[in-house]
């Protein structure tokens, strides 16, 4: 009986032997076909991201040609520039106004205009103190200099200042308002204003904290075009913003005036007196075409 016991035992063992050898075995096959498996998406993986690093490799070198032919490109039309508008503004002064500050294309519009054998011999920037809020001391005091007597109403104080700078730069403005426009806060002055300019080109930094309405620049347009003075607007490729605002006020305008096209469009719209031109989908053409 003892020993049939242990003969049942055995054969217990046995079977559950064999049982946990079939699992592991099982296990042992499974993992090596996932071990399989796995070196097979290894290997997909590591083609694939060969294929796109020579593809990447290409791109750059394609990318490092056409930089260095837009750069050609850009030099090329640089220098054509110079010559299409050699004496194009010769004699002509141009007087550059901007509402609200603008340093980096009021620089660009004044060495593109020498170019073209014009000179800029004087710049205004109204500041934002003045075309948001005209009715300040500073204003009255500029206005009594100039022998105008105190104004409530803000638009006639802003047309009032306007053609007393219009007058300015054309030459009809009386003793002591260039002294009067220099002590007013509201107002950044630089150059020569003994001379008559005979245009002058708008420039409107269209932040919406600093010029709140196209107000100020209606008005101002509106007073420069009572007087001989050619009006016309230049813009800052990628923001054209301030073109709905030239269009509103009807004075021609290039909206990509600090590129090369937009130096030749601006220069070719200063000595025609006409023209809009630039990237903006509306505007019918990118660039006058050369005479």
């Amino acid at each position: 009986m003892i020993d049939l016991k242990f003969h049942v035992y055995s054969i217990v063992g046995i079977f559950l032997a064999l049982a946990i050898g079939m699992i592991i075995g099982n296990a042992m096959n499974r993992d090596a076909k996932l071990t399989a498996e796995n070196n097979k998406i290894m290997k997909r993986y590591a083609e694939t991201v060969r294929i796109l690093k020579d593809d990447l490799d290409k791109a750059e070198a394609a990318m490092l040609i056409a930089d260095k032919k837009n750069d050609a490109d850009e030099a090329f039309i640089s220098s054509a520039t110079l010559v299409l508008t050699e004496n194009t503004l010769s004699g002509r002064k141009i007087s550059v106004v901007s509402f609200g500050k603008n340093d980096s294309i009021i620089n660009c519009l004044k060495k593109d205009i020498e170019n073209a054998g014009g000179s800029v011999p004087n710049v205004m920037t109204i500041k934002a103190s003045f075309f948001n809020d005209p009715k300040n001391k500073d204003t009255e005091n500029l206005l009594a200099a100039a022998g105008q007597g105190k104004i409530e109403d803000i638009t006639q104080i802003q047309t009032k200042v306007y053609g007393l700078y219009t007058g300015l730069i054309s030459g009809k403005a009386e003793d002591g308002v260039v002294q009067a426009f220099s002590k007013c806060r509201s107002f950044d002055i630089s150059g020569d204003f003994s001379f008559a300019s005979d245009s002058v080109v708008v420039i409107v930094n269209t932040d919406k904290k600093i010029i709140k309405n196209n107000q100020a620049v209606s008005l101002f347009t509106d007073t420069a075009k009572k007087t001989e003075l050619f009006v016309c607007g230049a813009d800052t490729s990628g923001t054209g913003n301030a073109v709905s605002l030239f269009d509103d006020v009807q004075i021609p305008y290039v909206d990509n005036a600090d590129s090369n096209l937009g130096v030749y469009s601006l220069i070719k719209v200063l000595s025609q007196k006409q023209g809009r031109y630039g990237l903006n989908r509306k505007l019918g053409s990118s660039f006058p075409e050369p005479i």
